[in-house]
């Protein structure tokens, strides 16, 4: 457990800067937007407001790459494999940093947004109010911010493990990478539909979709099953053990 709190603090604090960047061009930008409140139409400062969310996305590349590409930029990477600690514990804290950073930095911007356009944001959603006070959305948030979560982290995971890959080539890593990427996630649709088959005995869940009709607020039911992601988290799972096993048994460190 001490191995583990000290490589998740060298990461931490390896890739502070990449989000202080982040949180500070957030910041930044939403100042520039709150000094236009009273010229701008309200619509358009709450919808340039969520620009950094967006953005984000982009980021998240980034730093998935960066985490690794660190440890070849300071030369460090044949160092961490030889101490002794499993790989996986190294492959596992460098994804949980970049999951912990991406939601730290979610929670910022969104507390900057709200912060900042609160009273824009009360306007906007004021003829909504009603419907929100029936609490219907809670159970979905829960359903639905779970899926999200499931196919976020799969993403990092096949970021780690293309990149990985792209180091066992000399030249035009870069191409590789998106290649390798954009390959590993057909791979990913290919097996996943392979194996949901064998899982269709696991349950489904609910998701409530709301609608107005004459002045009231509707729900609908659809039922979800939970055999495509259950699939999809094993092939992803299992590209993940293949490129930290590529890492730390195949790939030239120097």
């Amino acid at each position: 457990m001490k191995a583990f709190w000290q490589l998740l603090r060298k990461e931490l604090l390896a890739q502070r800067w990449a989000v202080g960047i982040l949180l500070g061009l957030s910041f930044v930008w939403h100042l520039l937007l709150y000094s236009k409140i009273g010229i701008w139409y309200p619509q358009a400062i709450l919808s340039l407001g969520l620009i950094p969310f967006f953005f984000i996305h982009l980021w998240i590349l980034w730093i998935s790459i960066q985490v690794y590409r660190t440890e070849w930029a300071e030369d460090t990477a044949y160092l961490l494999l030889s101490l002794p600690v499993s790989s996986w514990l190294i492959t596992g804290v460098k994804l949980l940093t970049v999951v912990l950073y991406t939601c730290f930095s979610l929670l910022v911007i969104a507390a900057s947004y709200f912060t900042f356009f609160r009273g824009e944001i009360i306007s906007a959603i004021q003829p909504y109010l009603m419907y929100l006070e029936t609490g219907w959305y809670k159970r979905d948030l829960i359903n639905i911010g779970l899926i999200l979560f499931i196919f976020f982290v799969g993403s990092i995971m096949l970021i780690h493990f293309s990149y990985i890959c792209s180091r066992m080539v000399n030249r035009l890593r870069g191409l590789v990478l998106i290649w390798v990427f954009l390959l590993s996630n057909w791979v990913c649709s290919q097996l996943a539909n392979l194996i949901e088959p064998l899982l269709n005995w696991l349950p489904t869940f609910g998701v409530d979709l709301p609608y107005v009709e004459f002045g009231n607020l509707m729900l609908r039911e659809y039922r979800i099953p939970s055999s495509p992601f259950v699939s999809y988290i094993l092939v992803v799972f299992g590209l993940f053990a293949l490129g930290n096993w590529l890492w730390e048994k195949q790939i030239e460190l120097a």
